[in-house]
């Protein structure tokens, strides 16, 4: 696949939910572990999405491409990478590196102050998350039908390195 150029990244808004939630909903039915991972599904549809980029907790950016929507980084509190998604057909092009240094770089925090950046990864994105300078914490959890390994980004905002 060749590099996506026309990317566009913007705040994501309210207007986005549907969209937002056609690009997790496939993806995410690809990583649960279990029927019981229903309640967490149901979490992904539209009226879930709409109330997360609702919340004062959440701020979201989308990247859009001349396809629409092509990934979602959405942070609870500033701090907990929530969720990061890349549509299928445009996994491997960069599209999750920019929405993590978009969303970082827009922390407003004085250069050099330390954060720390927690995630739960499911088993299928550990590699991408190391990338972007994530460590393990513990070991594989499951809950609810949903595999995951905590993990944390502690390094000054800004400087998490990102790696090939």
């Amino acid at each position: 696949m060749s590099p996506t150029p026309m990317l566009r990244i913007r705040p994501a808004t309210v207007g986005d939910a549907m969209a937002v939630s056609a690009l997790v909903l496939p993806l995410a039915r690809e990583v649960v572990d279990a029927p019981d991972a229903t309640a967490f599904l149901a979490t992904l549809g539209p009226d879930g999405m709409f109330e997360r980029l609702a919340s004062p907790r959440f701020a979201g950016l989308l990247a859009e491409d001349g396809s629409g929507a092509c990934g979602i980084i959405l942070m609870r509190d500033t701090t907990h990478l929530y969720h990061l998604f890349v549509r299928r057909d445009r996994q491997g092009l960069g599209i999750a590196r920019r929405l993590w240094r978009a969303m970082t770089g827009a922390g407003g925090s004085t250069q050099g102050a330390p954060a720390r950046f927690t995630v739960n990864s499911t088993p299928s994105a550990v590699e991408v998350y190391r990338r972007l300078g994530f460590e393990a914490t513990a070991q594989m959890q499951h809950s609810d039908g949903i595999s995951f390994l905590p993990m944390v980004c502690e390094r000054p905002l800004n400087a998490c390195p990102v790696t090939r």
